[in-house]
């Protein structure tokens, strides 16, 4: 939500073809129209404070162009099994921790750490 509010201002201020979906290639890429790529380390992206990714191929990123610039708003997600307030940080390796509603948190799928501390393996 803190995305749809950071592009209020450039809702109105911009034509609606400055925000635009794209591909990532093979190579890591942004492949923004066919035969228009951009490097990843040279366009800006947007996130919450502390989380930081480069992403990998096949991700369908959201970028805006204003002025010449193009910057990365996020990248599209499924949420999956998640509940309403639950939060998951996943890499493409598979590695994932799921900071869940009742307060506990899932390692991998698979080790829980309960509200109180205790760990939990099947």
């Amino acid at each position: 939500m803190w995305i749809s509010e950071l592009a209020k201002p450039y809702r109105t201020a911009l034509p609606r073809q400055s925000m635009m979906a794209a591909g990532v290639d093979a190579a890591g890429r942004i492949a923004v129209t066919p035969g228009q790529v951009l490097e990843q380390n040279t366009v800006p992206f947007f996130t919450p404070y502390g989380l930081s990714y480069r992403m990998p191929a096949g991700q369908e990123p959201l970028l805006l162009q204003d002025d010449g610039q193009v910057v990365c708003l996020g990248v599209k997600n499924d949420p999956g099994s998640l509940r309403p307030g639950e939060l998951r940080l996943e890499s493409a390796g598979g590695a994932s921790i799921v900071l869940c509603g009742d307060g506990s948190i899932l390692l991998n799928g698979c080790v829980t750490i309960t509200p109180d501390g205790q760990i939990q393996t099947p």
